[in-house]
């Protein structure tokens, strides 16, 4: 996934969520 969307839905899940993404 892009940044910016990985980004918007780590925030609503966890920090580290889109980390791994």
């Amino acid at each position: 996934m892009r940044g910016q969307e990985v980004a918007r839905i780590g925030a609503c899940r966890s920090e580290v969520d889109y980390d791994i993404y």
